[in-house]
């Protein structure tokens, strides 16, 4: 998979393709990143202008952001890093990991990049949020990270993404390691037990209850999931309050509740 990345200040991305998976990726040939400095198609020496109109900030303009996309042999799919976006998030990253073999990512700086360059080139615009940051350099990292963890070969365990948050619509179970028993924490000793089917049967149950407590609009419409949740509600019962703090629950009144920090 391919990310052609146009942007202000190519320098920004210099630790990011050096560190970890993605440099990894790099050199296996998994991902392929190509940095392109919107600057050097300007003839004017920068790639910004003020608005029209008056307003605070500058708009990079839409001549070198053209020159800069045809300067490419192939655009493929073109997205517009923008807080007008829509909302990126797990099913979105996985789609663009199946779908695209080539994405070009518009990186906005100030107050962000001439409107006539998105209605004659971008076909989607995209957010990692609500909330605005300096540029889009931060958001293409997220976005390029996201897509590549479905790659395959991009980690070394092939099923670890299978087995990570948002996955089947449910957050990660709680992991721990040793020592069994730190600070007034012990985790609950089902884990310890070697029994494979009850460790499993307790990282679905727990997975299940907390989902329905962080972030119940995952299990809308999993009837299946809906079902279960009064199973997973008894079955965790029958752990002593240290095991239930140790997953950030406590009992209170009938209900399970998350521990809040004060």
């Amino acid at each position: 998979m391919k990310f052609q990345i146009l942007t202000l200040f190519p320098e920004f991305f210099s630790s990011f393709i050096q560190t970890g998976l993605i440099s990894k990726a790099i050199q296996k040939s998994i991902i392929d990143i190509e940095l392109i400095d919107v600057k050097i198609f300007s003839d004017k020496g920068r790639a910004d202008d003020y608005p029209i109109g008056g307003g605070e900030s500058m708009i990079i303009s839409y001549t070198p952001l053209k020159k800069a996309l045809q300067s490419l042999k192939k655009l493929g799919h073109v997205v517009c890093l923008s807080p007008q976006g829509e909302i990126w998030n797990f099913k979105k990253a996985k789609g663009f990991s199946t779908q695209y073999k080539t994405v070009t990512l518009i990186c906005g700086r100030y107050g962000g990049i001439d409107l006539r360059l998105i209605q004659d080139f971008v076909h989607e615009e995209i957010s990692i949020g609500d909330y605005v940051l300096n540029g889009g350099e931060t958001a293409s990292l997220v976005l390029i990270e996201s897509c590549s963890r479905f790659l395959e070969n991009f980690m070394k365990n092939r099923k670890s993404h299978q087995k990570d948050s948002f996955e089947n619509s449910l957050l990660k179970s709680p992991q721990w390691t040793k020592p069994n028993s730190i600070e007034g924490h012990t985790i609950p000793k089902i884990l310890l037990s070697g029994h494979h089917k009850k460790i499993k049967e307790f990282r679905y149950y727990s997975s299940l209850w907390l989902t329905y407590l962080k972030k119940p609009y995952l299990l809308e419409k999993k009837s299946l999931f809906l079902k279960d949740l009064f199973k997973a509600k008894n079955y965790l019962k029958q752990f002593s309050p240290l095991e239930l703090k140790a997953l950030g629950l406590k009992k209170e009144k009938a209900d399970l509740v998350l521990i809040k920090k004060k």
